[in-house]
Formats: structure tokens, sequence, C-alpha cells
């Protein structure tokens, strides 16, 4: 898989363990097996745009573009 989804994939995996929600549960929001849920998580499956969408609203975060999260980690200004 490309290094921009597995950045994604490791934020996501971090985010819910800061979180304290379980593969479980955000499985079964994301209408998913926890086997592949952890797919998304690991970063061996491509996460599409409505998955990431519903996955920050269980967050309680604002989903943001890649272009946008690029352009804060390398402090350009897009």
């Amino acid at each position: 898989m490309s290094e921009a989804i597995q950045q994604i994939a490791e934020r996501l995996r971090g985010l819910r363990d800061v979180l304290g929600i379980s593969v479980e549960e955000m499985a079964e929001v994301c209408r998913l097996t926890p086997e592949q849920y952890l797919r998304l998580e690991s970063g061996t499956e491509d996460i599409s745009i409505d998955m990431l969408h519903t996955i920050a609203r269980k967050y309680g975060v604002e989903p943001v573009s890649y272009t946008h999260l690029r352009a804060h980690e390398t402090g350009r200004n897009l």
C-alpha cells in the first residue's frame, strides 16, 4: 500500500487508542467485521473517502484533505 495510506492508517489507529474505542465498536460503526476494520488500520486495505468521513464523525474530528495534512507537516501554506 502507498505511504500516504499507511500514514492515514497509523493516525486512525492512534486516535482510536487515545479515545479508548474498541476495534469491535469501530467495525460496527463502519459496517465491517473487526478483521476488515483492522486491515484498514494496518494500511493493507485502501480507505475510501466515505469511510474516512464515517470514522471522523465517530472520533468527533473534522475530516481534512491529505493535501492539508501534508501542508501542515511541511509548514507550507496551500
